[in-house]
């Protein structure tokens, strides 16, 4: 008797840590089939409207209709993803979203289901009249996980750029490696939107589609040679081969985005490094053209001709 009390009450500790943990840093996104690496190497940190789903954010209007959709997110980002995990298996993923957590947690986690996202844990904002709630996170996670390397990913209609280089910043004497990408969804060219886009930064790698992230993560060493070639093969493909004014879906150019402006990363301009790293003329020649549709592309401005009159600032 008295041993199953003393199960009991060690029962009743682990299950008050557990919820006190699930309520301080997280819920899973979705249900793991293996328990993640107490210490991992790498952290990969991602935020999800505008980055990875289609939540056009800095329109009103344009948010709110696509508030509950749990199966439109932008081309690519998971098969990165999945790669990304696949080759290096002493990874942990987080998914940080400043949108408030009792509204959008639900749909958040959907769609991380549906797109078949690498297992995370998910951190939705609980305070809503706070600004700083991806700066805290991140904090949090860097102290608790204590990463040899960081791989970030936000985009430029929220303040993921400002917040990730501050980050860096602050953590620049601890030996931890950033790698930060920033995903161009809106263009400063646009002057309904101007005032709300936030600026990138050097050391920060700008993208319009996966591809571009993929070359600079094969280029740092995250991704293996035969990830970077499958993926420009099915990707170029499938982004050339793209019907254009795509409202939903899984879209590489959804019609509210407006890129103009965008230049093919610097790092990424070398013939030499290219041709290393795909190997094949023919994966070079999809890579040009893959390059020409970017450019295409960015050159012109939103296809709905951001048509939303309401002027106020969402950002979820």
């Amino acid at each position: 008797m008295e041993l199953q009390i003393k199960n009991q009450k060690a029962l009743f500790l682990l299950s008050s840590l557990f919820l006190s943990l699930s309520v301080t840093f997280g819920s899973t996104a979705v249900k793991a089939t293996s328990s993640a690496s107490t210490n991992p190497e790498i952290l990969f940190i991602s935020d999800l409207d505008d980055t990875i789903k289609l939540s056009q954010v800095l329109s009103v209007r344009g948010a709110i209709t696509r508030l509950r959709d749990s199966h439109s997110w932008f081309l690519g980002m998971n098969d990165l993803y999945r790669l990304v995990k696949e080759d290096n298996p002493n990874i942990q993923f987080a998914y940080v979203s400043a949108a408030p957590k009792f509204l959008l947690e639900g749909s958040h986690k959907k769609l991380l289901q549906n797109g078949q996202f690498p297992v995370g844990n998910y951190f939705g904002r609980t305070n809503i009249t706070s600004d700083n709630f991806k700066l805290i996170r991140i904090r949090q996670l860097l102290d608790l996980i204590k990463p040899q390397k960081v791989i970030f990913f936000g985009d430029n209609g929220e303040k993921d750029a400002s917040v990730i280089q501050l980050i860096t910043q602050e953590y620049k004497d601890s030996g931890i490696q950033f790698f930060n990408f920033i995903h161009i969804v809106y263009s400063k060219q646009n002057p309904k939107y101007a005032k709300k886009i936030h600026p990138t930064y050097p050391g920060q790698l700008t993208f319009v589609t996966p591809v571009e992230a993929a070359l600079e993560l094969r280029r740092r060493n995250l991704l293996s040679e035969t990830s970077i070639r499958s993926l420009v093969d099915q990707l170029s493909e499938q982004i050339l081969n793209e019907k254009s004014g795509l409202r939903k879906g899984v879209v590489a150019f959804p019609s509210f985005m407006d890129c103009r402006g965008y230049q093919w990363p610097d790092s990424l301009r070398s013939e030499a490094l290219i041709r290393k790293m795909l190997a094949e003329d023919s994966r070079i020649a999809k890579l040009d053209l893959l390059k020409e549709k970017i450019q295409q592309r960015c050159s012109i401005p939103s296809i709905e001709d951001n048509q939303d009159d309401d002027d106020g600032d969402s950002n979820p």
